[in-house]
């Protein structure tokens, strides 16, 4: 099931590469956006057939956890590894996704003058906050895709802590369409499964389609992609 969700969203990503490809110079952030994150949903897609076809083979999962090796695991303990390890690749793929869409912003605000939450310019190297703030401000998309990006920040920072949340500030709760997710203090963030991943990341298909139609990005002939 999971393979066949990547194999959708990929398309749906790859659907408005070759839209803005059709648009923007070879270098633009425009069309590179919806590659990038194609490519790394095609990356998952292969983790995904890997565990599935290689290690959840017995014989397979035997010698990779050879003793020999390094690695000492009872035999019984063979199906909490596989499941630690979809965790990880699943853990890594949104930590990488997360990296690609804020590189995209980024590269968007070093071109487009926005500002940030006190009124003053807001560049490149901002923090992310005012970044997505002020994107969605010049472009007027939906403001609820604040939340949207608040939401991802956060669960981007308990992947630090193997999903926990730790937060100076305490408890946080952040309503994105209707619905509330909580982060509690020292808890797993347990809402957060690969196919609500697979959700958000439409959302924020749908988000930069937004922004690239917008009135004002449509003004700008190239935007270079600062992390191609």
């Amino acid at each position: 099931p999971q393979i066949i969700r990547v194999n959708q969203v990929f398309a749906a990503y790859q659907e408005l590469h070759q839209r803005f490809r059709e648009t923007y110079p070879r270098d633009d952030v425009r069309p590179w956006t919806f590659q990038k994150i194609a490519q790394i949903l095609a990356y998952y897609r292969l983790s995904l057939e890997y565990t599935q076809g290689i290690l959840s083979r017995t014989d397979n999962l035997a010698k990779i956890l050879d003793p020999g090796k390094g690695i000492s695991v009872p035999p019984d303990k063979a199906a909490d590894i596989l499941k630690e390890y979809e965790q990880y690749i699943t853990f890594s793929f949104f930590h990488v996704v997360f990296s690609s869409v804020e590189g995209s912003m980024r590269s968007l605000v070093a071109r487009i003058p926005v500002r940030d939450s006190r009124g003053k310019p807001c560049r490149g190297t901002s923090k992310f906050y005012d970044v997505y703030h002020g994107l969605i401000d010049v472009t007027g998309v939906d403001p609820e895709y604040r939340n949207l990006f608040e939401l991802l920040l956060l669960m981007r920072n308990c992947i630090h802590n193997r999903s926990l949340y730790f937060s100076d500030k305490g408890a946080k709760v952040v309503v994105y369409r209707g619905t509330a997710y909580n982060f509690i203090q020292g808890k797993p963030i347990e809402f957060a499964t690969i196919s609500l991943i697979f959700d958000f990341l439409l959302d924020v298909r749908d988000f930069f389609a937004a922004v690239y139609l917008s009135e004002r990005m449509q003004r700008e002939p190239h935007i270079p992609d600062n992390i191609i």
